[in-house]
């Protein structure tokens, strides 16, 4: 036998997440590390390989938002969608977007003796209105009306791999918000969207009548039967334009009446508990939830900026470097520094310093005027330079004035996430990277 996480589960460590940081957000934190190229090794999650991260973190900065998000589907002419199922969990394109930044339910997919066809009418709110009911393209195919993307939620999690989706608790002055809490509250509890055909059967010389038992009401639907087989079955209308899906169905089942043929196996499709509308989270079923962040250039002189950046972390619980008290500013420095003096000859990114005994050794990460940001790890050790000490790098040479600790304590906290960069990312003063992170807890 085999055991499963349920999506509601999923959702519940998704919510608890959001929540914390959204809570706690200057408890978070997004950590650029790994100024070089590096060979991944087969587990990046032990704490072996987090403690190489910790040795070679450049900075941090909290995160500036965090959201659901589900994968993007694009509404394409030409291509098939398919029908919202209760049973089906891995299905991906259930729902598009469309050019507007709308997203729709497919409740019905245009089928000709049972055979799938490709959309051809893109899905708008003015062919929906705004509402939450079921509504017909003419090439066959029904649809639901869900939320319209707002620009900020567009700009902040957007991409070619994922869309934003959210339930509106309270709203502003974003109008998409309003439309969206306006649907949500309008939709209706334990609708069934459809039929599904696990059996066709055999016999059927003209289409039988479906009724539909159970604790709700209002739900009816109707056969089509090609070579002797049931092969669609379509949601009916009340002749006033709306589709009769019904109501308040916890538990529902399918007979056939009025026509010869056996053999039949029809199932009815629910909708979400408390309705389409409800929550876009839930009906999408939405078990990834991406967190966004900046770093800006050095960040106004708080950061570092001129090297690669080969991993990106997600932290908590960072720690002051001075008095180990909770670190909440909103970028710190995670690299220790010299301050030297009578410089000669050119101190070069990544390569090695060393003092005169070879007792301490470190990487260079960028030498800034006369401050030098170096890092230490398991292959140069680490030891301990020290003021009026005289350091080399090939055939470089300086002296140390002062030594400068980091912002933060980069041993302490947790790291939750690791992103490995095979290329590695340059970073300059007069750039932004604009990072996010899909925690998928699927």
């Amino acid at each position: 036998m085999t055991s499963a996480v349920t999506n509601s589960f999923q959702r519940l460590l998704g919510d608890f997440l959001k929540a914390d940081i959204d809570s706690d957000r200057p408890g978070y934190y997004l950590g650029l590390a790994r100024a070089e190229s590096f060979t991944e090794p087969t587990s990046i999650s032990s704490e072996s390989f987090q403690r190489q991260a910790r040795h070679t973190l450049q900075s941090v900065k909290t995160i500036n938002s965090v959201s659901y998000v589900i994968p993007t589907v694009t509404w394409s002419s030409g291509e098939i969608y398919e029908q919202y199922r209760d049973d089906n969990h891995a299905q991906t394109n259930f729902y598009v977007i469309n050019s507007s930044r709308e997203v729709f339910l497919c409740i019905e997919q245009a089928k000709i003796n049972g055979n799938a066809q490709a959309s051809t009418i893109e899905p708008t709110s003015t062919l929906a209105g705004i509402s939450a009911k079921t509504f017909a393209t003419s090439d066959g195919y029904k649809w639901r009306f869900l939320y319209k993307i707002s620009n900020l939620a567009y700009s902040t999690y957007r991409t070619n791999s994922y869309t934003p989706v959210k339930k509106i608790i309270t709203f502003g002055t974003i109008p998409e918000e309003e439309q969206q809490f306006v649907l949500q509250d309008s939709s209706v509890t334990g609708e069934i969207l459809g039929i599904h055909i696990d059996s066709g059967g055999t016999g059927f010389v003209s289409r039988p009548i479906i009724t539909i038992g159970g604790n709700g009401s209002g739900a009816a639907f109707i056969s089509e039967v090609n070579e002797g087989k049931i092969v669609k079955i379509v949601v009916d209308s009340d002749g006033l334009g709306n589709f009769t899906h019904g109501s308040n169905y916890d538990y529902a089942s399918v007979t056939l009446t009025g026509a010869t043929g056996s053999g039949a196996v029809l199932r009815p499709i629910y909708a979400p508990k408390n309705g389409t509308s409800a929550n876009p989270i839930e009906t999408l079923r939405s078990s990834a939830v991406m967190i966004q962040g900046q770093f800006d250039g050095d960040e106004t002189s708080t950061i570092v900026a001129d090297n690669d950046f080969y991993q990106v972390l997600l932290m908590r619980g960072i720690k002051k470097y001075a008095n180990d008290s909770d670190f909440t500013a909103n970028t710190g420095n995670a690299l220790s520094s010299l301050t030297l003096t009578s410089i000669s000859g050119a101190f070069i990114e990544d390569e090695t310093i060393s003092n005169s005994l070879s007792t301490a050794i470190a990487k260079i990460l960028v030498l800034d005027g006369s401050t030098l940001y170096y890092y230490q790890d398991e292959e140069t050790g680490f030891g301990t330079f020290a003021v009026g000490e005289t350091i080399t790098s090939g055939a470089a040479t300086a002296s140390i004035t002062a030594i400068n600790n980091p912002d933060i304590k980069k041993y302490s906290g947790e790291i939750l996430y690791i992103n490995n960069i095979s290329t590695g990312v340059p970073r300059e003063t007069t750039q932004t990277e604009d990072i996010r992170i899909v925690i998928n807890l699927g």
